[in-house]
């Protein structure tokens, strides 16, 4: 049945898209990565990030609860970081200098801005909050992904061209350059971050489809 089906290029079946958040949560959730619902950016749910899963039955109860909900994805408990760059704010990708080979994940922000997304560095409790201007980090908190829409412009998350986690199996290691500067300015003896609930990472790039069954099962 599910080798029938159409889906669209985000690897969900096409008569769920795109008004099927639940969908996409799903995937996510398949793939190991936890999440949980926003309302714009601001967590629904009574401890915000720290809720985030990959309990399939837990993110459809959430998603039938707020259908339209956006994506959060915690970064340090699925064992990720982010550099958050907004050019409303004076951030630019040449400021983080990084190789032109590099592959890892990427996403376009619905401030016109990208997450550029690592695994976390072993050994690394914190980060400062920003590396400058416009320039920031997440590691402790998490990030909204595709296809979630930002609350102020209304436009669209979205992983760039073969840069997604379903492209890539794992993200890149941070720079070496790019991690002396974040470990130069974290803060010293920082809390280690809280780990929420969720299962290791699974292979992402093998057939990472939603089967329509669970979708439909979600939405009941």
């Amino acid at each position: 049945r599910n080798q029938r089906l159409n889906y669209d290029s985000t690897g969900v079946p096409a008569r769920q898209s795109p008004n099927r958040m639940v969908a996409h949560a799903l995937r996510y959730g398949m793939a190991g990565l936890a999440v949980f619902p926003c309302n714009g950016k601001v967590p629904l749910t009574g401890r915000g990030h720290l809720d985030a899963t990959t309990d399939l039955e837990t993110i459809a109860a959430w998603w039938r609860r707020w259908p339209s909900a956006n994506i959060g994805v915690p970064m340090a408990p699925n064992g990720l970081i982010a550099i958050d760059v907004d050019p409303r704010h004076g951030g630019t990708l040449a400021a983080l200098d990084l190789p032109a080979e590099l592959k890892t994940w990427r996403a376009v922000t619905g401030g016109d801005g990208q997450h550029v997304i690592f695994a976390a560095p072993a050994g690394v409790d914190d980060v400062p909050a920003t590396l400058g201007p416009g320039i920031d980090l997440k590691f402790n908190g998490y990030v909204i992904v595709s296809p979630s829409v930002h609350p102020d412009t209304g436009k669209k998350y979205h992983w760039l061209p073969n840069q997604s986690p379903w492209d890539i199996d794992q993200p890149a290691q941070v720079p070496a350059a790019l991690l002396e500067r974040m470990t130069r300015q974290a803060a010293p003896q920082a809390a280690k971050p809280a780990i929420c609930d969720h299962k290791p990472a699974q292979a992402r790039t093998e057939g990472a489809t939603v089967p329509l069954d669970v979708v439909e099962s979600a939405l009941r």
